[in-house]
């Protein structure tokens, strides 16, 4: 769940601190100002995508290492967390009777501390989809595709935990001309 926070907002604030979603296409047009092409600016899409996991990356670091005056807790959602674990690096405490996978215990024991712990994995990739819409319209999307891989460790046992997520960047209708006539086929009635 953690995870999931500090990857979602970390995207939030770097799309919105770094896009410029004009910037991530280019449009060609001819004299008229009408469309002829639209393509994707790879260079800026594959910067956003660095800057995303540089900055994921930075933050997990840092968490890791306690290190709460390089990270703004607020925007990263984990200000309802107990700074005096987070500057041991440690997530969250759950009780002992957890770990032995007994639902009768489950609520039982001392709290053990998970702390989280990077496994140097975070891989990411963009995605473009076009998609009709209406007469000689265009919606165009990007999204960027993260996979992170964790240790979750635990004074008895290490797991290794993957998630994956894909979150929409920009989306950008583009209207091409209405032609004068449209014909959608023949109908047998």
């Amino acid at each position: 769940k953690v995870t999931n926070i500090i990857v979602h907002r970390t995207v939030d604030k770097v799309i919105e601190k770094e896009l410029d979603i004009d910037n991530l296409y280019i449009i060609n047009r001819d004299n008229n100002k009408n469309i002829n092409m639209i393509d994707f600016n790879a260079v800026e899409v594959n910067k956003l995508l660095s800057k995303v996991i540089n900055n994921i990356q930075n933050n997990f670091q840092n968490i890791e290492k306690g290190d709460l005056s390089k990270i703004n807790i607020e925007e990263l959602g984990l200000e309802n967390y107990d700074k005096k674990n987070l500057k041991k690096g440690i997530i969250y405490r759950i009780p002992l009777g957890i770990i032995f996978n007994n639902t009768l215990l489950s609520n039982f024991g001392p709290t053990i501390p998970i702390k989280i712990n990077l496994n140097g994995n975070i891989s990411g990739s963009i995605s473009t989809k076009v998609t009709n819409y209406g007469i000689n319209n265009a919606l165009l999307e990007i999204s960027i595709n993260l996979e992170i891989n964790q240790l979750v460790m635990l004074p008895i046992t290490t797991e290794k935990l993957s998630f994956k997520t894909s979150i929409p960047v920009a989306m950008k209708l583009i209207q091409g001309i209405v032609p004068s006539y449209y014909f959608n086929g023949i109908d047998k009635n």
